[in-house]
């Protein structure tokens, strides 16, 4: 915002016209077992002030936020909610759709005559191409012109129903091509693969060949396949294998990550290499790649799945494409790098309890708030594993799993679920009783009939 408290007290600037801001008042927040809270609330054309919630900000500065659902207060995700539960085809449910507003989310979806369909779901702006970085760094508050040029009508929300790989699915990678033409932030992973959508991607076009089981799709959520940590081996072997010179500290990463490689990639602890894996810096920024390395592929995890994918299809081509100097001088130092971090553990002898009390075991923070605020439980969080695999961009990723229910549809078997700690709110007592469950890779019988219900027996609540 455009503010001068000395000449234009109360007021913000736009278009050049000094405007009061709105619903200027002050609100009480009380806080248990601490002193009450006074917050000044301030609206702008573009939505409330949030000038107190932004970090690294100049005195005087002042910061409103421009945001779905701020926008239109009076439309619910719920009343789209209602339809979905009734929508009747692939067809008739993506076009209930229209009426999700907030949060935005990747939607995957069949119906009984075997169609699928994926959809991003939730409002999307649609902002000034002309606009720097608009929807990534704050712009201009005193011209409308930095204002959204609309919301995306649903019709033209990326999605796709019945794909010719025939399946669909989701891990927070770029729903649609880059031939897409509207300027939209598609978020994390909204420039190209993760390493979980590859891996997916990978494992069920294998198993699509032939109709896809349940117990496949079960089997897919405990995969903990490296995808990074594969590829960079099976690159660093073969510049080894065909005479490219490589630093000392690469070969003796390679000796490591070899027999790990043949074994099947896998960080669950049961060959040495897991360890030179953990330290590989997956980062993929222009400090690590380097400006010709970002200027061709793009920097972070999907610019790093990006040279990962091209450059495994250059030494797999017949005859193999040679790699330039700064792809082999990349690799090499991601391994170099790793390898000596390695060392540092101590004896070889260690490595696997090393491993286990460090990487495997970790401090699950406790009730942190949706919008990433402090815990709700003070402390350092709970001490829990030694989980199978660390989060190494694995499907199977114990600090990014949430909620996970498993259904076989058109089946008797009961629904498996398991309801792990992480980020929700408020404090329970009932904190941490599936953590064994969630430790241990398994699921519970989740009763959803009355009957089912019924079973269990009586259940006494208190209200407070």
């Amino acid at each position: 915002l455009t503010v001068n408290p000395l000449n234009q007290p109360g007021r913000y600037k736009l278009d050049g016209q000094w405007l009061d801001f709105a619903a200027s008042n002050l609100e009480t927040i009380h806080v248990q077992g601490e002193a009450d809270v006074f917050v000044q609330y301030r609206e702008t054309y573009w939505g409330p002030v949030v000038t107190g919630i932004v970090q690294d900000i100049f005195p005087g500065e002042e910061y409103a936020v421009r945001r779905v659902p701020f926008d239109d207060p009076f439309k619910d995700t719920s009343t789209a909610l209602v339809n979905m539960y009734r929508a009747g085809s692939v067809d008739s449910f993506f076009d209930t759709l229209e009426g999700w507003t907030w949060p935005s989310v990747n939607l995957v979806f069949a119906d009984e005559s075997g169609r699928v369909g994926y959809s991003v779901a939730g409002s999307l702006p649609v902002r000034n191409p002309a606009l720097e970085l608009a929807g990534v760094i704050a712009q201009d508050g005193s011209l409308t012109s930095s204002d959204w040029l609309d919301l995306l009508p649903h019709v033209l929300v990326p999605h796709v129903v019945d794909p010719a790989a025939g399946f669909v699915f989701s891990a927070n990678h770029r729903p649609v091509g880059s031939w897409y033409p509207i300027p939209i932030r598609l978020g994390s992973g909204g420039s190209g693969d993760t390493f979980r959508s590859r891996r997916l991607r990978e494992l069920l076009a294998a198993a699509s060949q032939q109709l896809i089981s349940p117990q496949q799709i079960f089997e897919m959520h405990h995969d903990v396949v490296s995808v990074a940590g594969r590829d960079l081996s099976e690159i660093g072997l073969w510049l080894k294998n065909h005479g490219v010179v490589l630093s000392l500290d690469a070969k003796r990463a390679l000796q490591e990550l070899g027999p790990w490689y043949q074994a099947g990639a896998s960080v669950d602890n049961s060959v040495r290499g897991t360890l030179v894996v953990w330290f590989l810096n997956l980062s993929f920024r222009l400090q690590d790649a380097g400006p010709e390395l970002i200027s061709i592929y793009g920097g972070g995890e999907t610019g790093l799945n990006l040279f990962l994918k091209q450059t495994l299809a250059k030494i797999r081509n017949v005859p193999a494409i040679n790699l330039r100097s700064s792809e082999i001088a990349y690799v090499d130092r991601v391994l170099s790098d790793a390898v000596r971090k390695a060392q540092l553990v101590g004896p070889t002898t260690i490595w696997q309890s090393w491993y286990q009390q460090n990487v495997q075991t970790i401090h699950v923070p406790r009730w942190t708030s949706l919008e990433g605020f402090p815990s709700l439980a003070p402390g350092p969080g709970v001490l829990m594993g030694p989980f199978r695999a660390a989060d190494n961009h694995t499907l199977l990723s114990p600090l990014r799993q949430s909620y996970t229910q498993f259904v076989e549809l058109g089946s008797r078997k009961a629904p498996l679920s398991v309801a792990p700690p992480g980020v929700a709110e408020p404090v329970s007592v009932h904190d941490l009783d599936q953590v064994i469950l969630w430790q241990s890779e398994q699921l519970k019988y989740s009763p959803l009939t009355q009957a089912e219900l019924e079973q269990l027996g009586p259940v006494q609540w208190t209200l407070l």
